[in-house]
């Protein structure tokens, strides 16, 4: 049988998070009122560390929850597509597929690369999973996007491969993009009330969850002695964009 590329399989990565950020010279201030002019109301909670130079607000967004968190020279606008407010936590039976979480994150960036902002870098990250049933399956899984490294999905355990492999812009002469990824299968385990064992005296089952996952952070090289004007830079984040679709479609390719 021919062996099935990721894009021909039903497999679809969830998203837990996807991130902006935004580098910038020391002498720029942001805005107080980045948040109203982005979002067009108030966030849920501010945190203002002064002395520190560093501000975090947050809110409701869609089904989840943005975070804008500023500090000297950088600031990052996070987006978790499925939070779970009571317990504070990332929802994991909610979370969508890449393609419409990232059509969601494209509208509130749009928004931000509007704005009147001297980005002398730009990065766009994001953590993603395929729930599997178990170790080895995810390692099968993961087999399937990591064509450099040879996996034993019956003997391997702890693997972790992280690469960058920087390609060339599309977008603008002389500009490297760094596609750095970051692969493994993670397993997370949840205590359960369970109050049927209770005769047994055990009140609480294990949950064991599998998931083959990718870390990306693709970015503009350091080492980029241009800069951008605004008519380039949303072209240039959906480059990065198109580019984290590319590998989560295809692996890890040249």
């Amino acid at each position: 049988m021919e062996q099935q590329t990721p894009s021909q399989t039903n497999n679809e990565w969830l998203v837990e998070l996807l991130r902006l950020s935004i580098f910038f010279e020391p002498s720029y201030t942001v805005t107080e009122n980045w948040w109203q002019e982005v979002i067009g109301e108030s966030p849920d909670n501010i945190n203002n560390q002064p002395k520190l130079g560093i501000r975090q607000a947050d809110g409701h967004f869609k089904e989840g929850k943005l975070i804008l968190a500023v500090a000297p020279s950088r600031l990052d606008w996070v987006y978790i597509p499925a939070f779970d407010y009571e317990t504070n936590n990332l929802d994991h039976a909610r979370l969508p597929g890449l393609q419409v979480t990232l059509q969601d994150f494209i509208q509130i960036v749009t928004r931000i690369l509007a704005l009147d902002i001297p980005i002398k870098r730009l990065a766009l990250g994001s953590i993603l999973h395929i729930p599997v049933d178990n170790r080895v399956e995810g390692y099968k899984n993961l087999g399937k996007y990591v064509h450099d490294v040879k996996i034993e999905p019956e003997s391997t355990s702890d693997f972790l491969y992280q690469i960058n492999r920087r390609r060339k812009s599309e977008k603008i002469l002389d500009l490297f993009i760094n596609r750095l990824t970051i692969w493994s299968v993670a397993i997370g385990t949840i205590n359960k009330l369970d109050f049927s064992s209770a005769i047994e005296g055990k009140l609480f089952s294990i949950e064991e969850n599998c998931y083959t996952r990718l870390e990306m952070d693709f970015n503009t090289a350091q080492e980029f002695n241009g800069s951008f004007s605004k008519e380039q830079i949303l072209p240039l984040f959906l480059e990065l964009s198109q580019l984290s679709m590319e590998v989560a479609e295809k692996g890890l390719i040249p």
